[in-house]
């Protein structure tokens, strides 16, 4: 645990007063006089709105019929159910299975998937009827559905918190992807039972391994279940010696074709990382504030020897076909897959190499936790940013060594996250957005906001703040999008509007900060303290 450096957030709360004028967000420029489009352009806009007006129609349709079959399947169980009352459970299994195997018959699927199915259309319709009401008009999808069943079966034996986790859901799910909302269902559950969430955690955490599976063409997959922290942690270090990397690169003139090897070509070489691992992006590495994973360099080669071989620098140069042969074509995830290998098999960089300075470079998380948690007073569990609950003796430890106090300060009734202060000031904006975003805000997008550029929401040049009500964090993909034709409008406390350029929009609300003090979970806090 040592090795990893994080920096942590309380949050806190303080009566909420009206926003004053500066606080405001910015007025929506007039952009009604924007020059008309050419034609070609405004007849693609519209062929595209209509494919989207069908897919989201088939949508819907989709959504209603699986709604439908999972009545079938909850007909089947009660059927069942009828025939076998007052018999033993072995006959009642039996006779599901063979109702199961006729259905799989008539459905093209096994037995099995069939009583997975059957299982969670009981769940659907008996414990989240909420649920399925709002399924059943097309509202939300099958991948919504499940997400929510999934995540809530830690809560069936207490009706009212998962009456209170339904509810707190469907009011997301209209602005959330399935994948989002698994991520909320996560923290809602362990908000909601912090006691089951940290047995369920020991649990998993004894489970923990490493395995190797053997796949075709001499590849195995070499997969770690470790603990969320340790494993975000990992990650975070090869991003961060691989845009170490690419920045020394960069210094000695990466654009030469075999890069300018100076040191005898003979010496030992250490292949170079770069910062991004997706195409299409036209920033570089050493950007300030980059955080995307895709420049337009992701394919060019740079290759440095190994320190100590430099008194002959300007004496001997490779010639073509050597400079050819020391060419690195790796993309950026095979580059971070071989600085595993290395930093596995080797312990570290050689210290010879001029990269022996990246051997200090850490892992860095960022987790939030409680005011009332940290001093002992509430079990409340603590969150990995942009990931989900974290246990409370995982989140001490990390605050014991923490390097960055950030106080954040919500709002009691929602949980919406107000303002912050820090101990580094020049710091502290873009810190208090990445804790409020968590990730980047596009619809559907999980880029973790540390990662991400601080895009102003009005415009800088429109006149537009730096300022929290005019700031967001968005992944270089998605900040060049507004580019596109897109409209982006923030209205109060981070709250985005998406616009597209045929008009649809799409809400993107952050992640409340802390659970709300409700009356009832008020009268808890008092009837035990």
């Amino acid at each position: 645990m040592e090795s990893i450096e994080s920096s942590t957030r309380i949050d806190c709360t303080e009566e909420v007063r009206d926003m004053s004028e500066s606080d405001a967000p910015p007025p929506i420029p007039d952009r009604s006089e924007q020059p008309r489009r050419p034609a070609p352009f405004v007849a693609a806009r519209a062929a595209i709105d209509a494919v989207a007006t069908l897919l989201h129609e088939s949508q819907r349709g989709r959504a209603i019929a699986d709604h439908l079959d999972t009545l079938a399947m909850h007909a089947a169980w009660r059927t069942v159910t009828d025939l076998t009352r007052g018999r033993d459970s072995s006959c009642f299994d039996a006779e599901l299975l063979s109702a199961a195997a006729e259905i799989g018959i008539a459905t093209r699927a096994s037995d099995r998937t069939v009583l997975r199915r059957i299982y969670r259309a009981v769940d659907l319709h008996e414990r989240f009827p909420a649920t399925a009401a709002r399924f059943s008009t097309g509202a939300v999808t099958l991948a919504h559905v499940e997400a929510i069943i999934d995540e809530g079966q830690c809560l069936l034996d207490d009706d009212a918190l998962l009456a209170e986790y339904e509810a707190d859901l469907l009011d997301r799910a209209p602005e959330c992807t399935p994948g989002q909302l698994r991520s909320a269902a996560r923290r809602v559950a362990a908000e909601l039972d912090p006691a089951g969430f940290a047995e369920r955690h020991g649990r998993a955490k004894a489970e923990r391994h490493v395995r190797v599976d053997d796949l075709a063409d001499g590849m195995s997959l070499l997969t770690a279940l470790l603990p969320s922290t340790v494993a975000h942690a990992i990650h975070d270090r090869l991003t961060e010696l691989a845009r170490t990397c690419d920045r020394e690169r960069d210094a000695w003139g990466r654009d030469r074709p075999g890069g300018p090897l100076g040191p005898d070509a003979d010496a030992p070489v250490v292949p170079w990382c770069r910062c991004t691992g997706e195409p299409g992006c036209a920033c570089r590495p050493d950007d300030a504030g980059c955080g995307c994973d895709a420049p337009d360099h992701a394919t060019s080669s740079g290759l440095r020897p190994a320190r100590g071989a430099g008194d002959r620098a300007e004496a001997h140069e490779p010639d073509d076909e050597a400079a050819e042969s020391l060419r690195d074509e790796r993309r950026f995830d095979e580059m971070r897959a071989d600085a595993l290998a290395d930093l596995l098999l080797a312990g570290r960089l050689d210290a010879r190499s001029p990269h022996a300075a990246i051997n200090g470079i850490r892992g860095r998380v960022a987790i939030t936790v409680p005011a009332l948690t940290l001093v002992g007073v509430d079990d409340e569990p603590a969150m990995l940013d942009g990931v989900g609950p974290i246990p409370l003796d995982a989140a001490k430890a990390l605050c014991a060594g923490a390097s960055v106090w950030l106080r954040l300060l919500t709002d009691p009734a929602t949980g919406e996250a107000i303002t912050a202060d820090a101990y580094r000031p020049t710091a502290e904006l873009r810190r208090f957005v990445e804790t409020r975003d968590q990730h980047c805000r596009a619809p559907g997008c999980r880029r973790a906001a540390i990662r991400c550029d601080f895009d102003h929401t009005l415009a800088h040049a429109e006149g537009g703040p730096t300022s929290s009500t005019n700031g967001a964090m968005l992944c270089r993909r998605h900040h060049t999008m507004k580019h596109r034709g897109w409209r982006l409008v923030q209205s109060r406390r981070g709250a985005l509007t998406w616009i597209s350029p045929s008009g649809r929009r799409r809400a993107s609300t952050p992640n409340r900060a802390a659970r709300p003090w409700t009356a009832a979970r008020l009268a808890e806090f008092r009837r035990t303290a």
